[in-house]
């Protein structure tokens, strides 16, 4: 097991036996001011100024595993995600999850699809995402599922265009400044 992710479920176990043990966090490398902190859950849409689109669930699927992709802004319901803090976890953790689906976004391999939301360990799953703050007045962030924080280089949600409107989502190493990493969340200050 690897360090991190041992000291992960020690506080993990700490927190949930009362042992004031704290999360166990790092921080990524090429981020400005670290992890959003929420007060709440919020709304948003999540676009993406690279490619143009909005990150979409095809037609509001309800399938797990179906991959999530990115397409030209409507405002429609599967283009919308409520963003959920994860208790025990560190402030800026969500489960990001379809209004129309009512699925949690997930990585997997090197996809973002949707997931059912019934994980609870950040080192095993894909579908917590940390967002890390790029320019917080613009609302701009980095979606890193919770078992890459701190794994330099890491990875994190990016989106790569396909064609005019169209975008596909994936999971490449992060490298600071890259535009397609960036996505616009409003609702998060």
């Amino acid at each position: 097991m690897h360090r991190r992710s041992l000291v992960a479920v020690l506080a993990a176990i700490g927190a949930l036996f009362g042992s004031g043990m704290p999360a166990a966090s790092a921080a990524p490398i090429g981020i400005g001011a670290g992890a959003a902190r929420p007060a709440a859950a919020f709304s948003s849409t999540i676009h993406s100024a690279a490619t143009g689109t909005c990150v979409d669930v095809p037609g509001g699927t309800t399938d797990v595993n179906a991959n999530v992709v990115g397409v030209a802004c409507s405002g429609a319901a599967e283009q919308g995600f409520s963003f959920q803090p994860v208790a025990g976890q560190p402030a800026g953790t969500y489960n990001v999850v379809n209004a129309a689906s009512g699925l949690c976004l997930a990585q997997f391999r090197f996809g973002i699809r949707q997931s059912d939301c019934l994980h609870t360990i950040p080192e095993s799953t894909g579908q917590m995402w940390t967002l890390l703050t790029v320019d917080a007045a613009a609302h701009e962030y980095v979606f890193e599922p919770t078992n890459q924080v701190g794994d330099t280089p890491y990875r994190c949600m990016g989106a790569t265009s396909t064609g005019p409107g169209t975008a596909i989502l994936g999971k490449p190493f992060y490298t600071a400044g890259t535009p397609g990493d960036v996505f616009t969340v409003v609702g998060l200050s």
